[in-house]
């Protein structure tokens, strides 16, 4: 289903538009998107529905890595991911996250 705009929601009767989202329950990442998107859902009038995947899965599959492989050793990137996950955390008012320090690869 492709995004609905909301010049396609007047055409289409007034329904509200959506957006599809890949979950991948294994990525914190992705579950502060999931706490975030309520509030864009309320902002913008978009719906969205959640797909899940397993990121491990789609890698193995399309023969790729994840970036935590492909950018390890990368000078000053654990830094920088943690900088935007609290940038994101702040930006959001998202109170209750641990970050989780390791991961059982989905390979």
């Amino acid at each position: 289903m492709p995004f609905k705009t909301l010049a396609s929601e007047e055409k289409s009767g007034g329904q509200s538009p959506e957006s599809r989202v890949s979950f991948d329950f294994g990525s914190p990442n992705a579950y502060l998107a999931e706490i975030a998107i309520p509030g864009i859902e309320k902002r913008t009038g978009v719906k969205f529905e959640y797909v899940p995947v397993l990121l491990g899965g789609i890698y193995k599959a399309t023969n790729n890595m994840s970036p935590f492989e492909s950018l390890r050793g990368i000078k000053n990137k654990p830094e920088y991911q943690a900088l935007e996950t609290q940038r994101f955390i702040r930006r959001h008012n998202i109170t209750k996250f641990t970050p989780i320090r390791s991961f059982r690869s989905t390979r």
